[in-house]
């Protein structure tokens, strides 16, 4: 994983860690592993050039230090995931459970 991602990630854990109970953290981890799984060798990015999970992490970062819960940061990092044609909602229904899939759904449906 580069470095960036890892620090960007850790920046989480350690924002997260201060307020959230550990069932909640191994959750948050648990998604940015299905999303590094997502995006590891098919060379996504923004419009901004940037590969596309930073943005996911930037995204939670932002959750993190609004100290909410972890479906709602584990959704951040999920948000772009179901834009990926090869990931469905339903896999991460079966992955994540109703309550995250409903809010990465709900997310990913926002426009600017």
């Amino acid at each position: 994983m580069p470095i960036l991602f890892k620090d960007s990630f850790e920046r989480i854990l350690d924002k997260t860690s201060r307020y959230l109970p550990f069932d909640e953290l191994e959750l948050v981890r648990r998604a940015y592993e299905f999303t590094q799984n997502c995006y590891r060798g098919k060379n996504l990015f923004r419009l901004s050039g940037e590969p596309a999970i930073v943005h996911a992490l930037e995204v939670a970062d932002k959750l993190a230090e609004w100290r909410l819960d972890g479906a709602t940061v584990s959704a951040g990092i999920l948000h772009d995931t179901i834009e990926d044609p090869e990931i469905h909602v339903m896999q991460l229904r079966a992955t994540f459970h109703d309550k995250i899939a409903f809010l990465v759904e709900g997310v990913s449906k926002l426009k600017d």
